[in-house]
């Protein structure tokens, strides 16, 4: 080697450095997408009990909207009730007046309501709850699909706006996975 003269850098491993920086800040932009997605935006979580049979069955995952300020009858959401996530199906909404009948006929405002998915009646149980409910401002009665011993706003009494999570948009059932 000659005086002054310097050993040319590798190139190579200038461009396996280039390509593992550019590797990282494409895994740090996925992750972080990932991130806002599933834990911003949307939810994701294992059912856990058998509550909405035969729609969505324990085992299997569901995908709720979070930003949802709407919900509507009929609509299912994830709610927190008595420190656990719970599903259930909106039967009222805000200003409803919610009745169940010693025959298990589900009320509202008077009138009873007919659900061709619901094959057996609507229990009251013994709790807190007293007949008629009248709904609050940000208040909705919520039940389980499966009434015979779905914990819902029969135990619970009306489900604050705040204590809903989102609405159910998807189901995937645990045989598909």
């Amino acid at each position: 080697m000659r005086l002054g003269a310097h050993a040319a850098p590798d190139l190579g491993e200038a461009d396996d450095r280039r390509d593992i920086v550019g590797f990282l800040a494409r895994l740090a932009f996925f992750v972080v997408t990932l991130w806002l997605l599933f834990g911003v935006v949307l939810g994701v979580g294992a059912v856990t009990t058998g509550e909405m049979a035969p729609r969505i069955c324990s085992g299997d995952v569901m995908l709720y909207w979070r930003f949802s300020q709407s919900f509507n009858e009929g609509d299912v959401v994830v709610y927190t009730a008595d420190g656990a996530e719970r599903l259930g199906r909106v039967v009222a909404r805000p200003g409803d007046e919610v009745t169940i009948t010693e025959e298990g006929e589900l009320m509202v405002n008077g009138a009873v309501v007919v659900e061709s998915d619901i094959t057996t009646p609507t229990p009251r149980y013994e709790s807190a709850v007293d007949y008629p409910v009248r709904l609050g401002t940000d208040e909705f009665f919520v039940l389980a699909d499966l009434r015979e011993g779905g914990h819902d706003s029969r135990l619970y009494g009306p489900i604050a706006r705040s204590q809903i999570k989102g609405n159910v948009i998807s189901v995937l059932r645990r045989s598909n996975l």
